[in-house]
């Protein structure tokens, strides 16, 4: 008779605000932090003091009118845009082995053998430095190969 077996994983998400805690900033907005002199949307408008709504009456996140004045500064060089750095993506990419759906088990790569990954081969400086913190925080638990066994559920 087949028995039940038991299963031990880590919750992503917790992981996830680990790292972010020990970084000291959102992984998934890495841009602002790797590039300071960099403005975001968000920092634009709440430096041009406009109201949360636009004239056509739209929030600030769903503003066509004022994103496209942010992006037509970022064009004419008043600003610099912020790169998009989004780890999550990253991880996405090149460290789980399976499919990512909601909710799913999946084998996150926490090493730093990057070689030894071809897939990984090509990381770059930003992508390095937040995966080292991966790296710090969870070597401890990842199997011979790098990976932790995590549960994502969103």
């Amino acid at each position: 008779m087949a028995r039940r077996q038991a299963l031990d994983y880590y919750g992503f998400h917790e992981m996830r605000d680990e790292v972010n805690a020990s970084l000291g900033y959102d992984q998934r907005e890495c841009g602002e932090h790797f590039h300071p002199a960099a403005v975001s949307f968000a920092k634009w408008h709440a430096g041009k003091a406009l109201p949360d709504i636009d004239h056509a009456g739209n929030a600030t996140s769903s503003s066509q009118i004022w994103y496209a004045e942010y992006q037509a500064e970022i064009k004419a060089g008043t600003i610099q845009g912020v790169p998009y750095y989004d780890f999550w993506h990253f991880q996405l990419e090149r460290c789980f082995i399976l499919n990512v759906y909601n909710p799913c088990l999946n084998y996150v790569y926490v090493g730093l053998a990057f070689e030894k990954m071809e897939s990984l081969a090509d990381v770059e400086p930003w992508q390095l430095a937040v995966q080292q913190t991966w790296y710090q925080l969870f070597n401890h638990i990842a199997d011979r190969d790098g990976f932790v066994t995590v549960m994502i559920d969103w």
